[in-house]
């Protein structure tokens, strides 16, 4: 799990970016939400395309649920286990209900070590990398609007 240690700070940076720009809050969340989905699966490195293809977006809860079978199901055929994650991660973000929290989440039992690393094994960091670059996105919109 990446642990977000300023939620504070970005709780509020989100509230004065809503109002500043008057735009609806649960579309803002969002769309928020979606950048950080879309970001941690293109980073996610691919073999067999399994871990891609169960990250998972949910409003509310978390998704505690693994897709497509088993990891040897994705080797035997890797092209089309990357066209049927395209598919379904498609669904899934034009699928989504409004909400005001939303669970960026992947239950494969190898993710922790895609993402931190393991013995003589760098981490990828998808997850972590994709958090940062939303929260310096964020961080620019702020500045521009409320330059003094």
């Amino acid at each position: 799990m990446i642990r977000i240690t300023n939620q504070r700070q970005i709780k509020t940076d989100i509230n004065r970016l809503i109002k500043r720009l008057n735009i609806d809050s649960e579309v803002f969340i969002r769309r928020i939400a979606l950048e950080v989905f879309k970001g941690v699966i293109q980073k996610n490195p691919v073999d067999t395309g399994f871990s891609r293809y169960n990250w998972n977006v949910t409003p509310n809860s978390s998704d505690t649920n693994v897709y497509g079978g088993s990891r040897e199901n994705f080797a035997e055929n890797k092209a089309e286990g990357a066209q049927r994650a395209a598919a379904r991660n498609s669904e899934q973000i034009w699928a989504l209900d409004r909400a005001r929290h939303y669970f960026v989440t992947n239950n494969v039992y190898y993710i922790k070590y895609l993402e931190e690393g393991s013995a003589g094994r760098p981490g990828y960091h998808m997850a972590k990398r994709t958090i940062n670059e939303v929260q310096a996105r964020l961080r620019a919109l702020k500045r521009e609007l409320f330059k003094k």
